[in-house]
């Protein structure tokens, strides 16, 4: 007869992961006088320490290092099989999930639309952030999944591909940037840059190519809120980087130029990153939804800028 119970095991494997039955308690949102109580009595029932007593952080024994993968096993199990029986409508739970602000942007009404149509009652909590950041709460377990630049290079990692987006070059009509043909480094660098923050790629790829062609001093303003660039772009600040769809979305809707010049930084690559463990079958769900929201309604980059 198996005497211990879901509870029990999702407790030991959460207190084993974080290291603390502390933060154990506060991601089962459950007290840690519970939390320990559950341990205590899975102990007792399999007859063995599963953690070294008054350890800080919690360590585990031997027993309980060898019993973490079967815990990880048990619970995925347990809980394909409660997604497999229930219909998708009357799934319940909260999947927490962190947005780069590019995606919310492009299509993030989109996806979370369809994932309310087919999961009514599942709450959904989004937290937009900066890619660096959303990674590291995800690593920290306080988000279920990431749509964000990606992929995430570690074993623990799922990647589902999202969506590939070129960088273009947008300004205000008014500033003096030639109207017709290409336009040069020396265009640009007359104005501020205004485009991503300073730990991004694409802010390292424009520091470095100014710099390498010569062109002058050149400032740029690093920004982690892309509504900030639009913002100063509108403002006649200076010169925009940003993603290909957004700069049309600036032309179309308010009149800003999409500039002709020949460089930009390399394409950004989106995932849907997830933990691999323990396998979460209503987040995989959600992975799919969105990569196929994406594909609708994100334009492939060689249509996105206008390349032949």
């Amino acid at each position: 007869m198996i005497r211990s119970s879901l509870k029990q095991i999702e407790a030991f494997r959460w207190a084993a992961l974080f290291g603390s039955f502390k933060a154990a308690a506060d991601h089962l949102h459950t007290t840690q006088p519970a939390l320990s109580l559950r341990i205590s009595k899975l102990e007792e029932i399999l007859g063995t320490k599963l953690f070294e007593p008054g350890s800080r952080p919690a360590q585990l024994t031997e027993k309980g290092r060898e019993l973490t993968e079967l815990a990880e096993d048990i619970l995925a199990a347990a809980t394909r099989f409660e997604q497999l029986a229930i219909e998708p409508r009357n799934q319940t739970g909260v999947i927490r999930i962190g947005v780069a602000e590019t995606i919310v942007q492009l299509c993030l009404a989109d996806i979370l639309g369809q994932v309310n149509a087919v999961y009514p009652n599942v709450r959904v909590d989004v937290i937009v952030d900066v890619s660096v950041k959303l990674r590291e709460e995800m690593f920290a377990h306080k988000l279920d999944v990431c749509l964000m630049l990606g992929p995430v290079s570690d074993y623990r990692i799922e990647n589902v591909p999202l969506c590939e987006l070129d960088l273009a070059w947008v300004a205000h009509p008014d500033l003096d940037i030639p109207a017709s043909g290409s336009v040069s480094e020396k265009d640009i660098s007359r104005f501020p840059i205004l485009t991503f923050g300073q730990q991004t790629r694409v802010y390292r790829e424009i520091e470095r190519h100014f710099a390498s062609e010569g062109s002058g001093k050149t400032t740029i303003f690093a920004s982690s809120s892309l509504m900030a660039c639009q913002r100063m772009v509108l403002d006649k600040i200076g010169v925009a980087c940003v993603p290909a769809p957004m700069a049309r979305q600036l032309e179309s809707e308010f009149g800003l130029r999409v500039l002709d010049f020949d460089w930009a930084p390399s394409s950004q690559v989106y995932t849907v990153s997830y933990p691999a463990m323990p396998q979460h079958p209503l987040v995989e769900d959600i992975a799919k939804i969105s990569r196929e929201v994406a594909a609708r309604n994100v334009p492939d980059p060689e249509r996105a800028t206008g390349r032949t």
